[in-house]
């Protein structure tokens, strides 16, 4: 080969993976202060590094946060790689306002703004943190109808944790499954949250990147997404086996 021919190589690109986005929905209403938002700082201060490890040519880790209370916001303008988020201290204050936080998941759930990825996407995952009821009755319940019409969020793997009096019910909605899977009640057990935020990121996230890309042209429906679904099931499980084997708590006290 002459120095002046091209070489088959030149233009192939940085191997690309698909992104695994994961969305914290966290409530910072004024009922979350003190030890409860202390122990949600603490936990995701101490999750990042070892989510940095997780994923490798599987898929890209990305993580959102969502805040609610007088309204909702993101921590983040747009979903962070895990290799250079950096979590902002949480405070607690106003209500619960639970319909602006479904409002603004269901925005940012689309191609044209956080899922706007060329290379794809394995199943999103989204979990819920609550220690109350919405404070905006007659406007949650139809933010949250809206959200689970998103077909990005009937494809996600959903959870929900449940701290001290949340309103189960709403909980049970929000999943959208069978019973009480994905939800775990927490209590008043700060360290119970904090342990439990660790256990469901980190297992979510491992079998999540191991899991075949979606196809989003597909509907939901179609591609069989329900509360039987294969990946939210297997999912549920290594979650709940890891709560058992966990050495720090005593698995008969989880919910």
């Amino acid at each position: 080969m002459s120095e002046n021919s091209a070489s088959p190589f030149d233009n192939v690109g940085t191997p690309t993976k698909p992104d695994l986005n994961i969305f914290f929905v966290i409530d910072r209403s004024g009922s979350m202060g003190g030890a409860r938002i202390n122990s949600v700082n603490t936990a995701m201060r101490e999750i990042i590094p070892i989510l940095k490890g997780v994923g490798g040519s599987d898929a890209n880790l990305k993580i959102a946060v969502l805040m609610f209370s007088n309204g909702a916001e993101w921590m983040y303008t747009a979903p962070m790689d895990v290799a250079t988020f950096e979590w902002n201290e949480l405070d607690a204050f106003g209500y619960t306002d639970f319909g602006a936080a479904c409002n603004e998941l269901c925005k940012k759930m689309s191609r044209n703004e956080f899922m706007a990825s060329k290379v794809g996407y394995k199943k999103p995952i989204v979990i819920l943190i609550t220690d109350g009821e919405p404070s905006d009755d007659g406007v949650w319940q139809g933010a949250l109808k809206t959200l689970k019409e998103n077909r990005w969020f009937k494809f996600a793997i959903k959870f929900a944790l449940a701290v001290d009096e949340a309103d189960k019910d709403v909980l049970k909605e929000f999943i959208g499954g069978k019973g009480d899977e994905g939800i775990y009640d927490i209590g008043e057990d700060t360290n119970k949250l904090k342990k439990l935020i660790q256990i469901i990121t980190i297992t979510s996230s491992e079998i999540g990147s191991r899991t075949m890309p979606i196809d989003i042209s597909t509907s939901a429906a179609d591609a069989g997404v329900t509360a039987d679904d294969k990946d939210a099931a297997r999912t549920y499980k290594a979650v709940d086996d890891a709560i058992a084997e966990d050495a720090l708590v005593d698995d008969s006290d989880w919910n």
